[in-house]
């Protein structure tokens, strides 16, 4: 009991994990596993991203259902009063997003080369070939 208080609360510091709402309660993510799911998902999300935006089915169906099983999400069941609607979950691709765009500012451009500098070096200086 103690021991997953302490990681929570270690998760919760540390800042590195995605942090969402499944319905139910508050869930912590690693943002590069859930990306790496939501980039190899078999249904091909990138496909059916706009295809949700014009509401077609039943490519927002299979997107939603596959949002649900990435994240570990349950879709609205009103016989139970339990789940996420339909808007909530997209909140939930939405917010994860827009998290991802944060940590890229936060991390800044890189590791880049730097272009050649067109001068000679300070040790080449004076020394013929």
């Amino acid at each position: 009991m103690f021991r997953n208080w302490l990681q929570q609360w270690r998760r919760r510091r540390s800042g590195i994990y995605f942090r969402y709402f499944d319905g139910q309660r508050v869930r912590y993510g690693d943002p590069l596993q859930l990306y790496r799911a939501f980039v190899h998902h078999p249904a091909n999300l990138a496909v059916l991203a706009p295809a949700v935006d014009e509401q077609k089915e039943p490519e927002t169906s299979q997107f939603l259902q596959a949002i649900c099983e990435i994240f570990g999400l349950w879709r609205y069941d009103p016989v139970a009063g339990r789940g996420l609607t339909d808007a909530e979950i997209l909140g939930v691709v939405d917010q994860f997003y827009r998290y991802l765009d944060e940590v890229k500012k936060k991390l800044g451009p890189g590791l880049t080369s730097l272009p050649p500098t067109a001068g000679e070096s300070s040790g080449s200086k004076g020394r013929r070939p």
